[in-house]
């Protein structure tokens, strides 16, 4: 009977220890926290037709990394075209990024690129989009576009990321 009772209070401790406390503290987390690699570009012309752009192995390695505290890291990787080797993009160079999300829940992303050459910057900061899909581990990053893409006139493009972590 002791050996029972020991048994049952051993079982009823696993079952409390065993038990993750941080099982809901991802609750309050914004879905966009994470590190995203890229899958493929989606553009939507004014005539309603679409085209995608599937991202190669390579690009793929690439990775943005949206941090609690607001910061936005950005790897980028490419096939070298002269080499046909997989490398990290080295310029322009991220020197800035960060994203925020207004109390509509509408997020603006802000990156600064620097050529290290010659030293001059430009920053991007136009309104996109994000949208979240299959249980926030897609993410669509959706741009206005207005310009000539493959010969047609774009309404938009987004590009979709898969959850990497």
């Amino acid at each position: 009977m002791k050996n029972l009772n020991l048994l049952v209070v051993f079982l009823i401790g696993f079952t409390f220890l065993s038990c993750s406390s941080d099982e809901n503290n991802d609750v309050n987390i914004d879905p966009v926290i994470g590190i995203w690699k890229p899958i493929k570009d989606v553009y939507t012309y004014v005539d309603n037709s679409t085209t995608e752009d599937a991202y190669s192995s390579c690009d793929q390695m690439s990775r943005l990394s949206f941090q609690q505290d607001g910061s936005l890291k950005i790897e980028e990787f490419s096939t070298d075209q002269r080499t046909g080797i997989c490398t990290q993009r080295l310029e322009p160079v991220l020197t800035n990024g960060s994203w925020d999300k207004d109390s509509n829940g509408e997020y603006r992303l802000i990156t600064t690129y620097t050529y290290t050459g010659s030293g001059s910057s430009y920053t991007d900061d136009n309104p996109t989009t994000l949208r979240f899909t299959n249980k926030n581990n897609i993410l669509k990053i959706e741009y206005a576009d207005d310009e000539i893409f493959n010969g047609k006139q774009l309404k938009n493009h987004y590009t979709e990321f898969a959850r990497v972590q």
